[in-house]
């Protein structure tokens, strides 16, 4: 992902012929949280993500407010991008998703690629990740073959992505339990066949 937010924060404070410090320190005259220079560096370099409240004094700051909108949809993807990778790496997901190929069988689709799009939702020929019931698995291809996704898109993914981690966490928890539950049933039971009177 480039860092679309960041060159965008350089270019207009060199616009407004500012330094990073002078940046951060002049935040507060228009409403918002006074940040450091090494922060203002950080959000330009794509290293940190700035506050709402933050990037919405910048663009006032900068003399850009009618950009702040476009910044703040940057920044949210950003950080729901960071969240993605955060869970892809704790739980040793691949980055990319793998192609889906169609398997034999009574579900296989035979009908022509042209008319499939029909049925999740949109036109003949249309992608059907464009926002049909079986969006998901056309939206993670075209992230796999390194198509841009927008905001809603990704903000979907991310959804499914949570609740089939919550599914697979809710099991592994549910195994857990029932092995504790067993042996603590053994470790309480009666030896050696004794029956309680």
């Amino acid at each position: 992902m480039t860092n679309q937010l960041g060159l965008a924060l350089r270019r207009a404070r060199k616009a407004k012929g500012l330094l990073q410090k002078e940046a951060g320190e002049r935040l507060e005259e228009v409403g918002a949280p006074k940040v450091s220079d090494g922060a203002i560096s950080q959000y330009e370099l794509g290293d940190a993500i700035p506050s709402d409240e933050v990037l919405v004094g910048l663009a006032r700051l900068y003399g850009v407010e009618e950009a702040a909108a476009t910044w703040l949809a940057w920044a949210e993807v950003a950080r729901r991008t960071r969240a993605v990778e955060r869970v892809q790496s704790r739980f040793g997901l691949p980055d990319r998703v793998p192609e889906v190929t169609p398997s034999p069988g009574p579900f296989r689709d035979d009908r022509p690629e042209a008319d499939r799009g029909a049925d999740a939702g949109g036109r003949p020929g249309e992608d059907p990740g464009a926002g049909g019931a079986t969006g998901g698995t056309a939206l993670a291809q075209r992230a796999a073959r390194g198509g841009a996704l927008t905001a809603d898109a990704l903000e979907d993914l991310a959804e499914r992505l949570a609740v089939h981690l919550e599914a697979r966490l809710e099991d592994r928890i549910a195994l857990r339990f029932e092995a504790r539950l067993a042996a603590l049933e053994r470790a309480i039971a009666p030896r050696g066949g004794a029956t309680e009177p």
